[in-house]
C-alpha cells in the first residue's frame, strides 16, 4: 500500500474534520471510539497545540466516566489535568 493511501486512510479514521469549527472532539459510544480534532480549524496545513490537544483528550476521556457536562465531569477533568502537569 502506497503511504499516501494509508495516511488518508488513517487519518480520516482518527482525525476529526466536522465543519463546525467550534467542535474539537467526539466520545462515542462511552469511549468506544474517541475522535479529536488535531488540526486547526481555520488552517488545515496546521497541528493544533499540544497542550490544546492533550486538553481535548482529556475532556474526551472523563465523558468515558460522566456521560453529560456536569460538576462531576469537570472535577475529574481538573484532577486528570493535574496528574498530566
Amino acid at each position: 500500500m502506497k503511504r499516501g493511501k494509508f495516511l488518508k486512510r488513517w487519518q480520516s479514521k482518527c482525525n476529526l474534520s466536522p465543519s463546525n469549527p467550534s467542535l474539537l472532539g467526539l466520545n462515542i459510544g462511552g469511549g468506544a471510539e474517541v475522535k479529536l480534532r488535531l488540526r486547526r480549524p481555520n488552517n488545515e496545513w496546521d497541528f493544533s497545540p499540544y497542550n490544546q490537544i492533550l486538553d481535548m483528550m482529556l475532556h474526551e476521556l472523563c465523558h468515558n466516566e460522566y456521560g453529560p457536562h456536569n460538576a462531576d465531569s469537570f472535577n475529574l477533568l481538573d484532577e486528570l489535568r493535574k496528574e498530566c502537569e
